[in-house]
C-alpha cells in the first residue's frame, strides 16, 4: 500500500499544479498555491506543509489526513478517500482498455492517450 500511497500523493501534486496553472518550483509558486486554496476554501495548509508534500522539506511524520482532505476538497472531491476512489476507478477503466497499465494519474491521462493511442487502438 505504501507504493500506492506515494502514487496518490504524486497524483494530488500534479492535480494541484494543474488547477493553479503552476509547477511548484519556487517559494512564490507555493505562495500562489496557498493563496488560491485560501481564497476557495477559507483555510489553507502552511507553506511548510506544502513544501513537505512536494519533498522540498524532509517529512518528520506521516502526512495529515486533515491536510489531504482539505486539498482533495479544493480539487472538487468530498475528501481524501473520495479522491483515491476516483483514481482507482480511473485505473479500472484504463485496465479494461490496457491490461498491462498500472494506475493513471487523473492529470496525466491526456498524455497517455496521445502517447499510446485511444482505447480502440487508433492514434488520432
Amino acid at each position: 500500500m505504501q507504493q500506492y500511497s506515494q502514487y496518490f500523493i504524486e497524483c494530488l501534486r500534479q492535480d494541484l499544479e494543474l488547477k493553479v496553472g503552476r509547477t511548484m518550483k519556487t517559494p512564490s509558486d507555493f505562495n500562489v498555491l496557498i493563496l488560491e486554496i485560501k481564497k476557495v476554501m477559507k483555510e489553507s495548509p502552511s507553506i511548510s506543509t506544502m513544501k513537505r508534500l512536494w519533498g522540498y522539506v524532509p517529512i518528520a511524520s506521516s502526512r495529515s489526513t486533515t491536510t489531504l482532505n482539505l486539498l482533495s476538497r479544493f480539487l472538487g472531491y468530498r475528501d481524501w478517500p473520495d479522491y483515491i476512489e476516483t483514481l482507482m476507478g480511473t485505473e479500472l477503466r484504463a485496465r479494461s482498455y490496457h491490461p498491462t497499465l498500472s494506475l493513471l494519474p487523473s492529470s496525466c491521462q491526456a498524455t497517455l492517450w496521445i502517447a499510446s493511442g485511444t482505447p480502440d487502438g487508433m492514434f488520432r
